[in-house]
């Protein structure tokens, strides 16, 4: 049976003898609802199991898809049995196919096979150390980014900062001064700044020399290792989070070197203190840059809207490497158990040990000569532990995980560091679900893990600690606050990632004799500007998920503008109708609707989805059909290769690939995959719109036929955008994405039913994303199992 992922054969002859006698087993049982049943039994069963499973050593893959009952029958009628199908026609083949959809085809015959629950996972990678930094921030200023964006900066002429010699003060949006430092002035005579009455002073103020400062934050817009670069051939400090400990020195100078570099590993999302000092003699250079280096990217100026003139308080960040968690079903989970994962949350423990002992009387507001210091840090102990359990803690658990540490003759900072290990490696923080608490700290926790990915705050906290959560009113009023919060916006940023699989696009490289000015940098600016647009479209008023297909509308700055052929803004004041300032350079262009359609054709994402040299219909039809509608497709044949230009340069690239696609075991898959990926052909290797390849007007027209059977006529990439933002089963799919990407968990296991209300009031709140996040966060956090835990737990306390 090929449809069911199969290229391997039997001798007709076996498969004729078979047939024949399921015949006639079917017509003496005279029981129609069995004919099938023993059909499948006596021909399938042995290579796709009982169950339809699969089988490791014939066809491993299992019985499983999204073709509707017609579709299935039809296959079943043309393709088997694979080595002759004329022998399963009719009535046979209805009966067979009927068998297998009702039994374990069907997504309805799969929910029910597997029987969805709750799995018991640990802390994702991300979970762990969202969780571990907002533990820690508990005991420090919450986060908060302030809206107004770039440095504050001082201008000195002078080496040393006196007040007298102030040259200006204001607010830089970035620190790029490659030709000279403002108010810099080589002679070192400024007349704003009055003379000193001592001639001899007078004689020296050549050599009192000009100096600069910038202080504030900077935002990290993705979690991961980052290279920090400053370069300049003047004296300078650069301090990143750590305020006491220079990051890069450079105040003596001992050599001619422009560039300076150093690696730190930040968090997505988050602010980190920034202060760098610089000084000059009178005479040239007085020149600085500040850049960064992003995960994957190259070095660039750090933007405007990554710094802040407010400097936030230091914060920690797990550094440890920690191996991949398991994404086997489309989204990670904390499911997987190695030596790897053990040893690397134990790694990361002792770091944060060592990172709090070195700050400990900071953190318990206290000093080592204060006469109750000892017990101002036992305070301190106590909340750590119990805000990383997120529940009360009882008398043995306070003897167990904090006062047997204190007696005994070790430092106090040893005696924290044992406190913060056990805390760290224990089962109670590590596995969340685990632990029982009362109902409202319970809800506190999935609150924190839903929609952050990490802790509750302090203020969820001490609602859970009044009993306050336990009325539904003030859990929805908590949600929305949540929900725009920057560590909701940062997990978003992480759903968009999975879903929109960005990492083929990260990694697109192309032939540089076609594409010369396709480089790392545009790559860069490309990623911006699909963030750009996400973020226009999710956090607007409206958050409307058709208006991520719809908008027409792109965000460019000019070196995109120009590659692309886009008309860029007639003056930096921005006056045109069809365009509005950004930050960084970016620009909201509007574009014309019959070319883009949002996320959809975005060279972003176009460019990643094709190959070397040119596009590729497959790897977007496959894009379009598994990520944005959910369709099942097996896994092609390992020894199948793409046909290349080479095999005729005459023929296009749409040609080529029905050339090779026509056979009628691939067309199971490409019937579905082709006609997506045949609708956005108009774009090449780059993502850049054409309406011709190899002198041949390019074909964009063709038919979908959905899991139902219907045809959708598609004529290019807006129809297929209109289709994908109004399709039923493409708004499911971003549904059920999203909640597994939040929850952690299978929809199905909080209720059979749950996809189909959530969809529903997905359509009712006109398909509102921030309004899906709560709705998402409610199932989570109010799902009868979890009351029913937490309610044992309240009454085992009491």
């Amino acid at each position: 049976m090929s449809h069911f992922y199969s290229t391997r054969s039997s001798k007709s002859f076996a498969c004729a003898i078979a047939f024949l006698l399921m015949g006639i087993v079917g017509h003496w049982a005279n029981a129609e609802d069995e004919i099938g049943k023993q059909i499948y039994a006596a021909r399938c069963a042995s290579c796709h199991g009982a169950a339809g499973e699969g089988k490791t050593d014939s066809f491993a893959d299992p019985l499983q898809g999204d073709l509707a009952l017609s579709e299935l029958t039809n296959l079943i009628v043309e393709t088997m049995p694979e080595e002759d199908p004329d022998l399963c026609v009719g009535d046979e083949a209805k009966q067979v196919a009927e068998f297998v959809f009702e039994n374990f085809y069907s997504a309805k015959a799969q929910a029910r096979l597997k029987n969805a629950r709750i799995e018991l996972t640990h802390l994702t990678v991300r979970q762990y150390r969202e969780s571990v930094a907002d533990l820690i921030g508990t005991f420090k200023n919450q986060i908060w980014i302030p809206e107004e964006r770039g440095l504050e900066a001082n201008y000195f002429a002078a080496r040393k900062w006196t007040e007298d010699k102030r040259l200006a003060k204001q607010v830089d949006a970035t620190v790029d001064y490659g030709d000279s430092v403002p108010y810099f002035e080589p002679s070192g005579e400024y007349k704003n700044i009055k003379k000193d009455k001592d001639p001899k002073k007078d004689v020296n103020l050549m050599n009192q020399g000009f100096s600069a400062f910038w202080t504030g934050g900077v935002i990290a817009p993705e979690t991961g290792n980052y290279e920090i670069i400053v370069e300049s051939k003047n004296g300078f400090e650069l301090f990143v989070n750590d305020m006491e400990n220079a990051l890069l020195d450079r105040r003596v100078r001992s050599d001619d070197v422009v560039e300076h570099k150093a690696n730190l590993f930040l968090l997505g999302g988050r602010p980190y203190g920034l202060k760098l000092e610089m000084f000059s003699y009178p005479k040239p250079p007085a020149k600085i840059r500040l850049l960064w280096r992003i995960p994957g990217g190259q070095p660039v100026v750090i933007p405007e809207s990554a710094l802040i003139a407010h400097r936030p308080d230091e914060s920690f960040s797990v550094s440890t490497a920690f191996p991949a968690d398991d994404a086997s079903q489309g989204y990670e989970r904390g499911v997987s158990m190695s030596q790897q994962w053990d040893a690397a949350t134990t790694d990361a423990a002792i770091q944060t040990a060592n990172w709090i002992s070195e700050r400990v009387w900071e953190l318990a507001k206290t000093k080592a000569n204060d006469n109750n210091s000892v017990e101002k840090v036992k305070s301190f102990c106590n909340q750590f532990v119990t805000r990383a359990f997120a529940k009360k803690l009882t008398e043995k658990d306070r003897q167990f995980f904090i006062d047997q540490h204190f007696d005994n003759e070790i430092s106090i900072q040893n005696q924290v560091k044992r406190v913060v290990i056990m805390t760290l490696k224990s089962p109670r923080f590590l596995y969340p679900g685990l632990q029982q608490r009362g109902r409202d700290f319970e809800l506190a926790r999935r609150m924190g893990l839903t929609l952050w990915d990490s802790l509750p705050d302090e203020r969820i906290y001490k609602l859970a600690q009044k009993g306050k959560l336990s009325d539904e009113s003030t859990v929805h009023g908590e949600l929305y606050r949540m929900v725009h919060d920057t560590r909701s916006r940062q997990k978003l940023h992480s759903f968009f990632h999975h879903w929109l699989k960005t990492e083929h696009a990260a990694e697109a490289s192309k032939d540089e004799s076609l594409f010369p000015e396709f480089d790392e940098e545009l790559v860069a600016d490309l990623k911006t500007s699909l963030e750009l647009y996400l973020n226009d479209v999710v956090w607007s008023e409206d958050s409307d998920f058709r208006d991520l297909f719809l908008a027409d509308y792109l965000y460019v700055n000019n070196r995109l503008a120009k590659f692309y052929g886009i008309e860029e803004p007639e003056s930096e004041s921005n006056d045109s109708e069809n365009s509005t300032e950004s930050h960084d350079g970016f620009y909201r262009v509007e574009v014309d609707p019959k070319q883009r359609a949002g996320i959809l054709t975005h060279p972003y994402l176009m460019s990643g989805l094709a190959y070397h040299k040119t596009s590729s219909p497959i790897h977007r039809g496959v894009f379009v059909a598994k990520q944005l509608l959910g369709r099942r497709l097996r896994q092609p044949p390992n020894d199948v290769k793409p046909l290349t230009e080479e095999f005729n340069p005459e023929m296009t690239t749409r040609q080529r690939v029905e050339h090779q696609t026509k056979e009628t075991g691939c067309m199971n898959c490409h019937t579905v995959i082709n006609p997506l990926g045949f609708s956005l052909e108009n774009f090449d290797a780059v993502g850049r719109f054409r309406t011709k390849e190899k002198a041949k007007p390019i074909n964009v027209s063709t038919v979908y036929k959905t899991p139902e059977g219907s045809q959708v006529d598609l004529n290019g990439p807006r129809d297929l955008a209109n289709f994908l933002a109004n399709d039923v089963t493409a708004q499911r799919c971003f549904v059920q994405q999203m909640f597994n990407h939040y929850a952690k968990q299978p929809i199905e296991a909080f209720g059979a039913d749950q996809l189909d209300r959530l969809h529903e009031k997905f359509v009712n709140n006109d398909f509102h994303v921030q309004q899906l996040l709560v709705d998402i966060a409610l199932i989570v956090v109010e799902h009868k199992e979890s009351k029913a835990i937490a309610d044992k737990a309240s009454a085992d306390q009491d």
